[in-house]
């Protein structure tokens, strides 16, 4: 169960989902969500697209090639823990906000002229 408003509207994990990513919360569901339902995400046809190298850099500098999640912090290097995890975590919020652009690959809902 989530206790504060970080673990449902600040990105904890990116998962692996078809051909892009999902930014998921602590409860594994996309962020700003809360349920306690288990999350299909095959209906999703909108994920994330990343770059190699921003991967890499949101999993600490580690390739993420194979990997089907890339997490932003552990229970050991939680942001609310420490400064020094907290300026790690902002880092990596950067690059997700700031760097090479992040593609959606398809909108999550159709315009009414479309």
């Amino acid at each position: 169960m989530l206790y504060n408003i970080c673990s449902i509207y600040f990105p904890y994990c990116l998962k692996k989902h078809n051909d892009g990513w999902v930014i998921l919360n602590r409860e594994y569901v996309p962020v700003g969500l809360y349920t306690a339902k288990d999350m299909d995400y095959d209906g999703w046809e909108y994920p994330l697209k990343f770059t190699r190298k921003q991967l890499d850099a949101l999993n600490g500098g580690t390739s993420a090639a194979t990997l089907e999640s890339v997490y932003l912090y552990s229970d050991g290097t939680n942001p609310r823990k420490g400064k020094q995890y907290m300026k790690s975590y902002l880092q990596k919020l950067e690059i997700l906000m700031l760097k090479e652009p992040i593609i959606i690959t398809k909108a999550p809902y159709s315009y009414p002229w479309e």
